[in-house]
């Protein structure tokens, strides 16, 4: 029986990584740079052999770029789902932190910032920093999974929305 178990548990893997492997050719299609040169007859020796040459590297860069598209984008969003008639707008964090795993639920956190807000945020891409500013001015850079203000002023002007520019020292208010 133990066996009957694992032959199947080996055969859904063997699945999973078919399915894997036709998803990551479709994504390599997508980086390629058109048809490949045809070396076959070019008589010049070098030439033919810097040519393979470079179209190795393409290959290789064409499936860099797909693996990497494979693992930095999400392959399904999260979702909340209410019962019956229950309204997602009336759940609490405190509720959500119980149902999720551990290093998720760490991650959430309570900031109350009343006086000069309303409030805009926004994350690096690697999600390290954030950045919030309220609609009073105020501006703020926060190390925020470790607690830690990078740097935080008073602009004395209306701010209706933030972003981050290409790193976490430059932003835009």
């Amino acid at each position: 029986k133990m066996v009957t178990e694992t032959n199947k548990m080996n055969n859904n893997d063997k699945i999973k990584k078919k399915k894997n492997d036709k998803q990551l050719a479709v994504r390599i299609k997508t980086f390629k740079r058109g048809p490949e040169v045809a070396t076959k007859h070019i008589k010049d020796k070098k030439l033919r052999g810097n040519l393979r040459h470079s179209e190795k590297l393409v290959e290789e860069a064409a499936v860099s770029a797909a693996k990497t598209e494979q693992w930095l984008l999400p392959t399904e969003g999260g979702s909340l789902e209410a019962e019956g008639m229950e309204r997602t707008y009336r759940f609490k964090q405190e509720e959500l932190v119980g149902a999720l795993d551990a290093s998720t639920s760490r991650k959430a956190f309570d900031l109350s910032l009343p006086e000069l807000g309303p409030y805009k945020i926004a994350f690096t891409s690697n999600g390290k920093h954030m950045l919030i500013g309220g609609a009073r001015g105020h501006l703020a850079v926060t190390e925020w999974s470790r607690g830690h203000l990078v740097t935080e002023i008073q602009v004395k002007e209306t701010v209706r929305d933030v972003t981050f520019l290409h790193n976490e020292t430059f932003f835009a208010a």
